[in-house]
């Protein structure tokens, strides 16, 4: 059971007005509200009131909206987490599926989908997360593949590349510089994901989402996603596939010199746990470089 304290006033002017009847003439005039008292609510688990305020939006905005047009991206994202604290599923994808099919803007539908991906991910369904995750990424032209065969050529001919852009300067140059892209930030942001997805299903696909971001990376800039795709790429690729030990230890090294340059709180220490786990299987195999 949630309740609502006297500390959480936005709730409770959002519930009031949601209890009054009345119904939206307009999302836009009340959108900055209800984008706010959801995100509190989902953020302090008031989930009885989010779910409720869901509702009301469901009704009042998207059953309208099914008809007149599209759907305000950030409340639908906010609307499918309400229900989904609530644990209904169905509900949630139904908002995310409806929001993304009338959205035209490509960055918009990239995020739904890969919300979408996330939610069946974190449900242990990997059929679903990679049926999600492969519609996320074809938005930005990601190759696709009819068999292993033709996978692992592909993953060889990328490998050449990367190899010469680590011994070039011009390449350690853009590769040390933030990456402006929106799309780029986005697309490496799926791939990361799909890095994650794919690691116990389908080892190479994985593989080739890290070296796809490091691509990116040399060609583009780095994102905050560039310093734990190359991290990965050292222990799992260069250390645990090809056996370079030493390589894969300069590289983790200057994984955290990347970080340092495109910051962030959520992969800083997701990088520290990467690289820790590295040295325990590094000093198990080999001893310290």
């Amino acid at each position: 059971m949630s309740a609502v304290s006297l500390h959480d006033k936005p709730v409770k002017i959002a519930l009031f007005y949601v209890r009054s009847g009345k119904g939206i003439q307009s999302i836009a005039n009340v959108e900055p509200l209800f984008v706010e008292v959801l995100e509190y609510a989902i953020a302090n688990f008031l989930s009885e009131s989010s779910s409720e305020i869901a509702l009301f939006l469901e009704r009042e905005v998207f059953n309208r909206k099914r008809r007149t047009g599209l759907f305000p991206v950030a409340l639908s994202k906010l609307m499918a987490q309400a229900f989904y604290q609530q644990g209904e599923l169905a509900k949630s994808m139904a908002i995310l599926e409806a929001a993304e099919r009338r959205e035209p803007d490509r960055m918009h539908r990239a995020d739904l989908l890969l919300m979408q991906a996330d939610i069946y991910f974190s449900n242990n369904d990997l059929k679903h997360t990679e049926v999600y995750t492969r519609r996320m990424l074809s938005l930005f032209g990601h190759p696709a593949f009819k068999n292993q065969i033709a996978l692992k050529a592909y993953m060889a001919m990328q490998l050449v590349p990367l190899v010469s852009w680590f011994n070039s300067k011009d390449g350690l140059r853009r590769f040390e510089t933030p990456c402006l892209d929106k799309a780029i930030q986005q697309y490496n942001k799926g791939l990361l994901k799909s890095a994650s997805y794919y690691y116990s299903s389908d080892p190479f696909n994985s593989g080739l989402s890290l070296m796809l971001i490091l691509k990116n990376s040399f060609r583009y800039g780095s994102t905050e996603e560039t310093s734990v795709a190359l991290q990965l790429f050292a222990s799992v690729i260069v250390g645990g596939f090809f056996k370079d030990y030493k390589k894969a230890y300069y590289l983790s090294e200057y994984s955290f010199m990347i970080g340092s340059r495109c910051h962030s709180e959520y992969y800083h220490y997701r990088l520290i746990f990467t690289y820790d786990a590295f040295f325990l299987i590094l000093l198990t195999v080999s001893g310290r470089p």
